[in-house]
């Protein structure tokens, strides 16, 4: 269950700034594939993260 919430929770944008490299190794995963699996994008932030690119 840890592995799995661990990640979600630190993915989090009131987390950000965390490295997913830092995720991945706090949950154990080995490749960002794996770790990967257990989150879900929603378009909203799929736009976010477009917008932030504007110049």
């Amino acid at each position: 269950m840890l592995r799995h919430t661990v990640p979600v929770y630190l993915s989090l944008p009131r987390n950000a700034g965390i490295p997913l490299c830092h995720i991945q190794e706090i949950s154990g995963h080995r490749t960002l594939a794996a770790r990967e699996r257990y989150l879900g994008v929603t378009e909203k932030q799929k736009q976010n993260a477009i917008s932030a690119l504007d110049f």
